[in-house]
């Protein structure tokens, strides 16, 4: 099976964080959890959008505010090219009103 082929019991989750040191910090704890693996790790949106062409995840975790494309931007690009990933985005208590729009 190739690293990023599909297991049946675990979730495959690319990460998206700007920081280092707290994209690290996520996928070690991710991966301490047996039905999670981190299959892929970008360092902003355009990155993340071309490792999720790549590798098909089932979750994307994506800081809010990254260089390059925001993790908004993420979530509108991949919408808009109808993927099946999921979207989870961290972010911090000033940017509640930009979630506000990505609601269906």
């Amino acid at each position: 099976m190739t690293p990023s082929a599909k297991s049946p019991t675990q979730i495959r989750v690319l990460l998206a964080e700007d920081q280092t040191m707290l994209r690290g910090a996520l996928a070690a704890l991710l991966d301490l959890e047996a039905d999670i693996k981190v299959i892929a790790q970008a360092r902003n949106g355009r990155e993340a959008l071309k490792l999720t062409s790549l590798h098909a995840p089932d979750v994307i975790v994506t800081d809010i505010e990254m260089p390059e494309k925001t993790g908004l931007e993420l979530a509108a690009d991949l919408k808009l090219a109808d993927s099946k990933a999921r979207v989870i985005i961290l972010r911090s208590e000033e940017h509640t009103s930009e979630l506000q729009s990505l609601r269906h």
